[in-house]
């Protein structure tokens, strides 16, 4: 089931661009990525077109199908060792036209977020050492292990399209467990460097002089203009989220009184009820799609968590009956909650991190 049938997946998207880089690796490697797309609901025109957001889950699935499509285990490491990062859009102008590396990643670290929703990332500066981390805030999803890969060889063919070809890191670490032994000799070759896998963050490790090195196709100029674009849309962001936060919140606490209706939920925001309906529109968020994603992150959260019984959890989501909550968690995941409930433990009980 695709995550497109998924209201509540909203606010977990990720930029189509980061599709397109894959459909571009598969095209370079003699494979038509349009079958791929289609298994998520999208077409070659859409993708080219670059105006769309996918929800993460469906991001996830199509990195495992590329990877079997392809025939490539390590579809992760090779996406971008041949890529044109202007073709990331206004994002990928902006690390080229940035001054020196330690501008670029700086604006990958402020503006990543904003075309990919559950990134974390951070430049920690160290007196001889920078480290660049990343993950995705996303628990309800399992760790993809080709997005990992993918995120931390950005960086890494980033650096050496502005450095040098040959150009190696001090350190990677990598979130998912160690792979197996025939699959380590890749991570070697293209990594190059000491690796560490089941690490809590992905992370390259470089000498601190790098980021003053300066990038050859730095515009100022240009720069200006896509970072104030890159700002507008942060704001757009921000401001999209800050209202879904509010309802989400006030959905929150109305939930075990049964299903809350717009009206009741503008009063508790002090709005009238065309207000908030008219802030919503503006931003293109349906109060439905709230609703539901409400219910859905609470739902996981509870069924993970704790020990409540079905009974319970559909009450404290404003569901009338367990065969209503039933209903909607299938919609949701594909599955029933109680076989949702195991699969959680199982996966709680075997993850151990592998160094």
């Amino acid at each position: 089931m695709s995550t497109h049938d998924l209201p509540g997946s909203r606010t977990l998207t990720i930029h189509i661009s980061y599709v397109g880089a894959v459909g571009l690796h598969l095209s370079r490697r003699g494979h038509d990525p349009a079958p791929l797309y289609a298994r998520i609901g999208l077409t070659a025109a859409a993708v080219d077109d670059g105006q769309l957001r996918v929800p993460l889950h469906d991001f996830f699935e199509l990195l495992d199908a590329a990877a079997r499509h392809a025939h490539d285990p390590h579809l992760g490491l090779h996406v971008y060792e041949r890529f044109d990062f202007a073709d990331l859009g206004v994002l990928g102008f902006a690390l080229l036209s940035s001054k020196d590396v330690g501008a670029a990643l700086r604006v990958l670290m402020r503006y990543g977020a904003v075309f990919q929703d559950g990134d974390e990332g951070q430049l920690l500066l160290e007196r001889n050492y920078a480290h660049m981390w990343y993950r995705v805030n996303a628990p309800d999803l399992p760790l993809s292990r080709h997005d990992c890969d993918m995120s931390t060889a950005f960086t890494l063919f980033f650096l050496r399209k502005v450095l040098d070809p040959d150009w190696t890191p001090v350190a990677v670490q990598l979130q998912h467990p160690q792979p197996s032994t025939a699959l380590l000799g890749e991570y070697q070759r293209v990594f190059g460097c000491p690796l560490t896998f089941g690490a809590a963050t992905n992370q390259i490790t470089l000498p601190r002089r790098v980021l003053d090195a300066p990038i050859r196709s730095s515009d100022k100029r240009l720069f200006d203009i896509i970072e104030r674009n890159l700002r507008l849309l942060q704001e757009q962001t921000r401001l999209e989220n800050s209202l879904a936060q509010k309802v989400e919140a006030a959905i929150a606490e109305s939930l075990s009184t049964g299903p809350p209706r717009l009206e009741q939920i503008a009063r508790m925001l002090n709005v009238s009820s065309g207000t908030l309906q008219s802030q919503l529109l503006a931003r293109e968020l349906k109060f439905n799609e709230l609703l539901d994603k409400v219910r859905r992150e609470l739902a996981l959260r509870l069924l993970a968590t704790t020990e409540r019984s079905l009974a319970e959890v559909t009450y404290l989501l404003g569901y009338s009956d367990e065969s209503a909550f039933n209903r909607a968690f299938r919609r949701w995941i594909g599955r029933t909650p109680n076989d949702y409930r195991r699969s959680i433990r199982v996966r709680l009980d075997g993850n151990v991190a592998v160094r």
